[in-house]
């Protein structure tokens, strides 16, 4: 992998790695969103100059990204690298043990940030 990151265009503005070590999410000074495959070194990049993504994370599982960029959290499964949503206007609890946020369908999804699980409220529709 030493080889694949030497060789980067752009200098690296967040770097997260999933709790299985198979996955690395990367954004760069450039505002793309990419993902590495460690085992084959390979990377995709997700975002084309579409979005300017700020930083980003893998889930502990690796199953999902999640980057920040004009005020949103996007997110893609990591497996078909296929977007899979859009959550915006997120905030913490005034505790900071909760990321809320709000989806496009009008949900509010609170994401606890010591356990990193996510909850859907069963009245957490918005409006």
């Amino acid at each position: 992998m030493g080889d694949t990151f030497n060789n980067l265009s752009a200098v690296l503005t967040s770097l997260s790695v999933s709790s299985k070590n198979e996955t690395v999410v990367t954004t760069d000074e450039l505002g793309e969103l990419r993902e590495w495959d460690i085992a084959t070194s390979g990377s995709v990049q997700l975002t084309h100059g579409n979005l300017d993504v700020q930083s980003a994370a893998v889930s502990p599982d690796g199953g999902t990204m999640a980057a920040t960029a004009g005020g949103a959290v996007y997110l893609w499964n990591t497996a078909t690298t296929r977007f899979t949503g859009e959550l915006a206007s997120p905030d913490t609890s005034p505790g900071g043990k909760h990321l809320l946020t709000a989806d496009q369908n009008g949900f509010i999804n609170d994401w606890s940030i010591s356990s990193q699980l996510w909850h859907r409220p069963a009245e957490g529709r918005a409006g």
